[in-house]
């Protein structure tokens, strides 16, 4: 169905604040300062420290009500409903599948809090970059799978 709209996402959808603002064009926060040091690591259903570790520093790239799981193999999914907005094709933004190398993990591991907040918060221009063109919207959601490490 064309639309009248001029179109400035990679769907064809006309943009939104709220669909950008995630992408990062937010007020970026100061490298890995902005994870607070005194918060304790607190474990999440099904949800490992490490993997933790990265969703809290990734958390404020993505909508408020954005959701993690981690699967079987190690691995973040990530998506958020995009119920009632009238620019969605389907209830959920296609997911985004964070993928970490191994020697990550291990260094993960090996360091302590402050350090995997440090390795955490430097991971994310890497996903900033695997983001780009990514389409909550698309009318084939075909999962935008992004390796760190």
């Amino acid at each position: 169905m064309p639309s009248h709209h001029t179109s400035d996402s990679p769907s064809g959808r006309p943009a939104r604040a709220g669909w950008t603002s995630w992408l990062g064009l937010r007020k970026p926060q100061s490298g890995p300062a902005s994870i607070p040091a005194t918060e304790p690591m607190q474990r999440l259903p099904g949800m490992d420290g490490v993997r933790l570790c990265f969703w809290d520093a990734f958390k404020p790239i993505f909508p408020p009500h954005a959701m993690a799981a981690q699967t079987a193999g190690g691995s973040l999914v990530i998506s958020w409903s995009t119920q009632g907005d009238p620019h969605a094709t389907y209830r959920h933004a296609t997911p985004v599948v964070l993928r970490f190398e191994a020697e990550l993990v291990e260094m993960m591991l090996r360091a302590d809090a402050e350090q995997r907040r440090r390795v955490a918060a430097q991971q994310e221009q890497v996903l900033r970059a695997g983001l780009v063109g990514y389409d909550p919207y698309a009318t084939v959601p075909n999962a935008r799978v992004v390796v760190l490490g």
